[in-house]
């Protein structure tokens, strides 16, 4: 990359021997040309390739590449026949071309041989460093491009396009095939950052924090409003579990219980904690949570969100409250009913009776006296008794009914 770490790895399958007789398919009869790696090992080769490519190359050779202080060298082949070699390196790639021709036909007798044969060395020359110069402009570069690509990527710079021209029809397919790669993967990233949006969008409507687990329970990410939440900044949950932070309203017993559902891989909801804040006021939140699993089905931890709930405790506190002072006025008032009945009971007993019982004796003889008995004055005489009585007795109902109920 760009700050020298891996951005990551391109790689391609390529047919070398298809490969070497597009390139290497004009070498003249009898000259050999040779491509070999950093290690020695022959990439190419103009003849027999099938049988010499991947092996490493003769020592005399490999000589002739690490110490080329003459450019030019004479060796005998692989194949048994002398040739005069040269050298050329190819542009940043460690790789380096060897092209050879016969001995027999550079060092000639006559002096239009010899001539032919200083022809010859210098087509070799030409030969060795324009295979050099064509690899390193259709071989390596390209493949240079496509590595400054995969790291601007690895950067960030996800706009990036390879662009290669001149080079094998393996390496093209590849630039293609990683830019199509590239565009997939801005559509797959606008397809995430999308889904994401919509998740904080649903957790910022549906509860006040997100939080994650690692595989044993321990915070290691929060967003959200933790500290208005719950009253301790995010800073101080990362790294340890629910329990290693007091809790007011969960004991030994409670934290047991929730440790074996977490132990079950099984989600929760609803689970409330009463935390002391460090603002030194108690703070109420509701937290609600979700085993995570890898592709391979491997339990990774527990994600979830949270609320804070300390206003709805409140009103439920005020509430319950409320609800108790009306029960006692409730209680109160039965009671003073009952007290008003027993008084008033007591009033109409005590004012009534007399003249309920003597009503009682007089209404008594009214109903048995006989004719001649009503006509006399002694008859009259109880009979206004008794209006009497009940004139009186209805006053004082009135009066008890006035004192109980005043105006």
């Amino acid at each position: 990359g760009t700050q020298d770490r891996t951005a990551g790895l391109i790689s391609l399958p390529m047919d070398l021997e298809q490969l070497g007789q597009r390139i290497l398919g004009a070498v003249p009869p009898g000259a050999l040309v040779l491509v070999i790696d950093r290690a020695g090992r022959i990439v190419l080769r103009s003849q027999e390739a099938a049988t010499w490519v991947g092996r490493q190359v003769p020592e005399p050779m490999r000589t002739l590449t690490v110490d080329p202080s003459e450019g030019v060298g004479q060796l005998i082949s692989i194949d048994g026949v002398s040739r005069l070699f040269a050298f050329a390196p190819v542009e940043r790639a460690g790789w380096s071309v060897l092209a050879g021709v016969p001995t027999a036909q550079v060092f000639a007798d006559s002096d239009a041989a010899f001539a032919q044969g200083g022809l010859w060395t210098l087509a070799i020359l030409v030969l060795a460093f324009g295979l050099a110069w064509f690899m390193g402009r259709g071989i390596v570069r390209p493949v240079e491009a496509l590595s400054l690509a995969a790291a601007h990527v690895a950067d960030g710079l996800t706009s990036t396009r390879v662009q290669v021209q001149h080079a094998p029809r393996e390496l093209e397919t590849v630039a293609q095939q990683f830019n199509h790669m590239l565009e997939a993967r801005e559509r797959a990233l606008l397809r995430l950052q999308e889904s994401e949006e919509r998740f904080r969008t649903l957790a910022e409507l549906s509860s006040d924090w997100y939080w994650e687990q690692d595989a044993h329970y321990r915070f290691v990410r929060f967003d959200g409003r933790v500290l208005k939440g719950t009253g301790i900044p995010s800073e101080e949950y990362v790294g340890k579990t629910r329990w290693d932070l007091p809790a007011l309203n969960l004991g030994p017993a409670d934290w047991d219980r929730h440790r074996a559902l977490l132990d079950a891989r099984q989600p929760f909801r609803n689970f409330e904690i009463l935390r002391r804040g460090r603002d030194g006021q108690e703070h109420w939140g509701v937290v609600s949570g979700s085993p995570i699993v890898d592709d391979q089905g491997r339990f990774c931890g527990y994600r979830g969100v949270g609320s804070d709930i300390t206003e709805r405790k409140r009103l439920e506190q005020e509430r319950l409250r409320l609800s108790l002072h009306i029960e006692e006025l409730s209680r109160r008032m039965v009671q003073t009913q009952e007290e008003m009945r027993r008084r008033f009971a007591r009033e109409l007993h005590d004012r009534t009776s007399p003249n309920l019982a003597a009503l009682r004796i007089n209404l008594d003889i009214i109903t048995r006296a006989s004719p001649a008995e009503r006509a006399s004055a002694e008859f009259a005489g109880r009979v206004e008794d008794t209006q009497a009585l009940i004139a009186d007795t209805t006053v004082s109902v009135r009066e008890i009914c006035a004192q109980l109920h005043p105006p």
